[in-house]
């Protein structure tokens, strides 16, 4: 039959079809392409702003010195050079604005994964879709922390009586380990860079983490793995499950500061108040069970210390070329004290600040103004304290998440 032809009564021939479709794509393509041209214009444009970023700033600098000299001589009066001031100051304002559009490549441990590309995200959905992804995969990997914990368990308590060889379960565990906190670093970097207000302690405590699953996935199925593996088991079974305690309450936490314009939604967490829930006890209780899991990590690196001069397995003392398990011993059990003491100083560092901020304007009367900043109260404490841990504590099978930056 002829194209001209239609196969059904009413209905355009194929020919006809054929070339609706093909007018369609060629305006979809030019379309990509008025697309491209502004997207190329764009970049030429933020190129040009930002070249001439450093130069105006140091022209600023020049001039701010200029007036407080002609200040000084007399040549301005006070007025005069406060307003010029002020001026000086929007024109610096403004220049910050346009030193955003910048492109970052990040820090040294993006450029080792990704090279010198730009990181720096323009579109601002596309940022937030960066925070929701980074939500996401913290989310979805919840369950593992749980059962993993659960697997070694199972492998010290039950599976080792029935199998020869069960270490395997234990090397997969710091394997996904590994996984995770190389991948919640990178993903963590990338998120400040595009302005997400992220503790540089958590960045490092993921470093520390990363290079411990390294070294517990070097460490041999020796008699003092046997005897610590019992602890790291329990210490990671119970984070697991402060954990989910603690995700919980900064998923609600955060969606209620968003809503009233105290934090972004590039935000991974921000501890100002959340007055309107009436969980003080509860985020006591969290601060209290934060605060067992650094005595717990304290714990685990003395008797790992401990374990590497005493244990009769192993020499500590000997010649280094001899050394075999006992480096990672030694290593773990000291990046054990690291976490512990750098999670205890980011805690009280952070309950500090918001009881210097919740004191600073109660004066000394019996009245002070409506909007005067409130005096410390254990429910704003709680909150703070509770409020940040995003950060897993690395180790033999630990997922440790404590306070974060405001």
């Amino acid at each position: 039959a002829s194209l001209r032809f239609t196969g059904r009564q009413g209905m355009p021939s194929l020919a006809a079809r054929i070339e609706s479709a093909f007018d369609d794509a060629v305006k979809d393509a030019q379309r990509a392409a008025e697309f491209q041209a502004l997207m190329s214009k764009a970049d030429s444009i933020r190129d040009t702003v930002v070249a001439g970023c450093d130069k105006k700033r140091k022209k600023l600098s020049a001039l701010r010195k200029e007036a407080k000299e002609a200040q000084g001589s007399g040549g301005l009066s006070e007025e005069e050079a406060s307003r010029l001031t002020v001026r000086l100051d929007e024109a610096d304002s403004a220049l910050q604005q346009a030193r955003r559009l910048r492109p970052v490549t990040g820090s040294l441990f993006i450029r080792l994964f990704l090279g010198s590309v730009n990181v720096k995200v323009s579109h601002e959905e596309d940022r937030k879709k960066l925070k929701e992804e980074y939500n996401k995969f913290k989310s979805r990997t919840n369950l593992l922390f749980i059962l993993i914990p659960l697997s070694w368990a199972a492998n010290i308590y039950l599976l080792s009586d029935w199998l020869s060889y069960t270490h395997w379960i234990t090397v997969f565990g710091h394997i996904w380990l590994l996984y995770y906190y190389v991948t919640l670093a990178l993903r963590e970097n990338i998120l400040r860079v595009n302005g997400s207000r992220i503790m540089s302690w958590w960045i490092v405590h993921h470093y520390i983490s990363a290079a411990m699953s390294i070294v517990m996935l070097t460490w041999p199925f020796t008699s003092l793995h046997e005897e610590l593996m019992p602890s790291f088991t329990v210490f990671f079974l119970s984070q697991a499950v402060v954990m989910q305690f603690q995700a919980f309450y900064q998923r609600r936490r955060h969606y209620s500061l968003v809503a009233q314009g105290k934090a972004s939604q590039m935000d991974v967490t921000n501890p100002e108040g959340l007055r309107e829930y009436n969980t003080t006890a509860l985020l006591v209780v969290l601060v209290v069970l934060l605060m067992g899991t650094y005595c717990f990590e304290l714990y685990l690196s003395y008797s790992m210390l401990h374990a590497a001069i005493y244990h009769p397995g192993l020499q500590l003392w000997r010649n280094p070329m001899f050394y075999k398990q006992e480096l990672q011993v030694v290593f773990v059990g000291a990046a054990f004290a690291v976490l512990a003491v750098g999670n205890t100083i980011s805690l009280v560092r952070t309950v500090s600040d918001k009881c210097v901020r919740g004191s600073g304007g109660a004066g000394g009367g019996s009245s002070r103004p409506a909007d005067a900043p409130r005096p410390a109260t254990p429910e704003a404490v709680a909150d703070v304290a509770a409020a940040g841990s995003r950060s897993p504590s690395a180790s033999p099978g630990v997922r440790h998440r404590s306070v974060a930056k405001q």
